[in-house]
């Protein structure tokens, strides 16, 4: 049962945690979004994260904050606000069924 896979040092198994954390974020918030959107949102999610699968690490920074950005400027257009790890509704959000 000799296992193929190649060990991955520190740097390399944080970058994969980091990943896997913000693509749970971006499909959590997809599931707030109006019925209508969130298939769409989460096939483009899935195509993001797929054409990235191998890039080196100055590349890896850019694209973590870009998207945390992203998730963020989303959760902002469907009426959500992170405030650390604290979610809050603004006053003008959208009501779910409204759409």
């Amino acid at each position: 049962m000799a296992a193929s896979r190649k060990m991955m040092d520190l740097k390399q198994f944080m970058w994969r945690q980091q990943v896997r954390k913000l693509y749970r974020q971006a499909m959590k918030t997809a599931a707030l979004a109006p019925e209508h959107a969130r298939d769409d949102l989460r096939a483009t999610i899935r195509a993001e994260f797929d054409t990235e699968e191998e890039v080196d690490e100055r590349r890896q920074k850019y694209l973590a904050v870009t998207g945390r950005d992203r998730v963020n400027e989303l959760r902002q257009m469907l009426g959500f606000e992170v405030l650390g790890s604290l979610e809050t509704r603004t006053a003008g959000s959208f009501k779910p069924g409204a759409f």
